[in-house]
This record gives structure tokens, C-alpha cells and sequence, in this order.
């Protein structure tokens, strides 16, 4: 299954300013040492519905109108017959290093995540602007949680995902089980967690079961457990392309728009005691416009009834003294 996979899969390169990269292993010149080095972590992911993958974390801390330049290359050629030469790839920019977990399952990615899509052979420049959201309602009733720079709710959900269905696959709905076996897309995920021993999976529905198992089914258990973020990251981007006409070869250039993060805080105006306080209030002193207009109107129709039953027995009175004036 592994040398399937690698028959299967693309050379990639990165280089970030001075540092290359292939299939994340560092290239190390000469004459470089390894503090001269402009990429901090990089790590080959293979995705369970992305594919192969290459993680960068640049060492870095860039600023307003600094340009990382990103050089990604792809082979022009290849010798499997059944591998076809890539047109276009996806660049997936996320604010914490942890985030990469979510290309492991691939299906849902770590929330504030942005894809940028280039064709291969094109110059490209992004300028990049970020906006960070704050819910400090969701912080206070405990249905959030602050994570380290190493940690990430897509970290906790990948581990649950191991935990709780690779480990002890299910295959269907009638609940036919297998034994655990490896599959490619969680090599990763294996080798961070420790997990050493499992078998390669040999038949197709065991490779079916399992690659089922790697996917992000929601979880109905407790979902305090992988809570999400408090504060979140989001990208705003600005994409220009030029054709390079180099086969296999695309530059991007990526640069902050200012120094200024847009920030939005989440902030609790109104409780559930606040609005029902309001509304009662609200409907107290429509009832008493209702009960004042209601005993206007009921006097005043008193008032007229009054007044016809007066007139009435005047109009009789008035009669009676005209007849018997006639009587007479």
C-alpha cells in the first residue's frame, strides 16, 4: 500500500527565500549552516482527500510589506504512465503550525483557514490581511478554550478520531468490525501518536473501512472535549497571477497588507433575565395603554347609552303632554 501511494504520489519542492526543500527534507548546501535556514518546521502530510502535502512553517516573523517568496515545484515529467502532470495546486495559509493535523482527514479544515489556488507555470503575488475574532460570551460559559501555540482544536479531534474509530474501525451499519490496519493518509497521525505495529492493509475493504474511520464524522459524544477556539485568526486576501512559462515551476510572492490586525471582540449586551425584564416590562405597559383604553371606551359607550335613554324619555314626556293638550 506504501509503495502504491509513493507510485501514486507527486516530487514536491518548496523553497522558502534561501532554504529548498523535497518532500520535506531540508536541502542543505554547502556553504549554509543550519541557523541560516528560513524555514522553522517542514513536514511531509500525506491527506486522506487532499493527497500529498508539504506543511512550512517559515522561522521568520514577517512584517507589513515583507515579501516571503515561495517557490513550488513540480516534475515536468513522470515515468508512471497512469500519473498525470499537475495543472494547478492549492495553497492552504493558517495561522497556528497545529492547524496542519486538519489535512490529515483533509474533508474539513481548521476553521480560518484560506485556499489559494495557483496554476502551475505563473508568477503570483498575495498580499495577506488578517482579522482576529474574540468570543469572550463562549469563554465565560466554558464552551471555548484558549489553546498553547501547540495545540489546536483539530489536534484534539484528529487524536479522538485515532482513539475512538481507527483504532476500533466499524465498517457499517451492521456493525462489522476489523482489525486495525495502516493506510497511508494516517502515517502521520500514527507516527505522532506513537502508534507502531499495525499491519498494512492488504484487502479493499479493509482499505475502505479505514479510510472511513480517518474521516471527520461529526462527534455525538461530549463536545466539551475538542472544544472550539475562543480566538480565531481569518485571512482577507488579494491574488495577481502572471504567466511564467517555466514548466513545473510557480513563485509566489506573500507579503502582510499593514501591520494592523482588524480585531472584533464578542461581547455579552443582553441575558436571558435582561430580555425577559424587557419584554415583560415592554408588554406591562402595553396592557396598561389596553386596560386605559379599554375603560374609555367602555365609559364613553356608558355615557351615550346614558344619553339616548335620557333623550328617550324626554321625546315620551314631550308626547304625552302634546296629547293631552289635544285631549283637551
Amino acid at each position: 500500500m506504501s509503495e502504491l501511494w509513493r507510485e501514486a504520489s507527486y516530487t514536491i519542492g518548496v523553497g522558502v527565500g534561501n532554504t529548498i526543500t523535497i518532500d520535506g527534507e531540508v536541502v542543505q548546501e554547502s556553504n549554509q549552516t543550519v541557523d541560516q535556514n528560513d524555514i522553522a518546521e517542514v513536514t511531509l502530510m500525506k491527506s486522506q482527500w487532499i493527497g500529498q502535502c508539504v506543511s512550512v512553517v517559515p522561522k521568520k516573523l514577517y512584517k507589513a510589506n515583507e515579501i516571503m517568496t515561495v517557490i513550488v515545484m513540480f516534475p515536468s515529467s513522470t515515468d508512471n504512465d497512469n500519473l498525470s502532470v499537475p495543472l494547478e495546486f492549492d495553497m492552504i495559509l493558517h495561522e497556528s503550525p497545529e492547524s496542519k493535523f486538519s489535512l490529515i482527514p483533509g474533508d474539513i479544515l481548521d476553521n480560518g483557514a484560506k485556499i489559494v489556488r495557483f496554476q502551475i507555470g505563473t508568477l503570483g503575488s498575495v498580499s495577506i490581511g488578517r482579522r482576529l475574532k474574540t468570543y469572550n460570551v463562549q469563554k465565560k460559559q466554558g464552551l471555548c478554550k484558549e489553546y498553547a501555540a501547540n495545540d489546536s482544536p483539530t489536534k484534539c479531534r484528529v487524536k479522538e478520531i485515532v482513539a475512538k474509530r481507527y483504532l476500533q474501525p466499524v465498517c457499517d451499519n451492521n456493525g462489522t468490525t476489523i482489525e486495525p490496519c495502516l493506510i497511508p493518509q494516517a502515517a502521520n497521525l500514527l507516527d505522532y501518536l506513537n502508534v507502531t505495529g499495525l499491519p498494512e492493509c492488504i484487502k479493499q475493504f479493509d482499505y475502505v473501512c479505514m479510510n472511513q474511520a480517518l474521516s471527520s464524522q461529526p462527534d455525538t459524544d461530549d463536545p466539551t472535549k475538542c472544544p472550539e477556539a475562543c480566538s480565531k485568526v481569518q485571512y482577507r486576501i488579494s491574488k495577481i497571477t502572471h504567466p511564467l512559462n517555466i514548466q513545473g515551476l510557480t513563485i509566489v510572492f506573500l507579503y502582510y497588507q499593514d501591520n494592523n490586525v482588524e480585531k472584533h471582540e464578542e461581547y455579552l449586551v443582553f441575558d436571558f433575565s435582561s430580555i425577559v425584564t424587557a419584554v415583560g416590562g415592554s408588554l406591562g405597559l402595553f396592557l396598561g395603554f389596553s386596560f386605559f383604553q379599554c375603560s374609555s371606551q367602555i365609559a364613553f359607550v356608558a355615557l351615550k347609552m346614558v344619553q339616548t335613554i335620557t333623550n328617550k324619555i324626554g321625546s315620551r314626556n314631550f308626547d304625552r303632554k302634546t296629547l293631552t293638550h289635544r285631549s283637551v
